[in-house]
């Protein structure tokens, strides 16, 4: 059976900005997330000079943000982020386009290098069909470690992952149109 296939991006796409600094800011507030960039600031520097690549100032963001705190009190500030935070970041307009493909009956993707911790739970109540996105990595004693889980959803690795996810869907894709990502992937893909 063919089936269509909508992608859509999060951070500036389906929002008005990042979501990763107010998610941050949520779970350690100002201070706990000043004292984290600021440890972060070379690589942080590094990255805005394209000396570091994005997956390295991330993760050090996060170590020094996240890292130590337990997974199980990390998913549930996803949670509470999810459905208090994301609504207000929101744009109408990129909302108004996500349902008008869901309407259709086309299998919606969210394809994020935001952390699943929220965007997981956001994508469920939204209505998406599936979520590929970046993963915070658990320690033995479950707590994050600050590290990635894989790699980070960002750039050339969403490609990778939407084809994995397209060649293991068991489905043939009749159409793949850009619910909201940037045309470069689109072209990649070849849809």
């Amino acid at each position: 059976m063919t089936r269509k296939l909508a992608l859509f991006d999060f951070d500036g796409t389906l929002t008005r900005h990042d979501s990763l600094i107010p998610f941050l800011r949520a779970v350690r507030g100002y201070w706990g997330l000043g004292c984290g960039m600021t440890k972060s600031l070379p690589w942080l520097a590094g990255y805005a000079l394209k000396c570091t690549p994005n997956d390295t100032a991330k993760q050090r963001l996060l170590r020094y943000t996240l890292g130590g705190l337990p997974l199980d009190d990390l998913r549930a500030a996803g949670r509470a982020f999810a459905q208090n935070n994301i609504p207000t970041m929101l744009r109408a307009d990129m909302m108004a386009r996500l349902h008008a493909h869901q309407a259709r009956g086309e299998d919606c993707i969210l394809l994020s290098a935001s952390l699943d911790l929220y965007l997981v739970p956001w994508a469920r109540a939204a209505g998406f069909h599936d979520v590929l996105c970046s993963s915070l990595e658990g320690d033995q004693k479950h707590r994050a470690t600050g590290q990635l889980k894989g790699n980070n959803c960002y750039g050339i690795e969403k490609v990778r992952r939407i084809k994995e996810y397209i060649s293991n869907s068991g489905h043939h894709y009749q159409s793949i149109t850009a619910g909201g990502i940037e045309e470069p992937l689109i072209d990649v893909l070849g849809g």
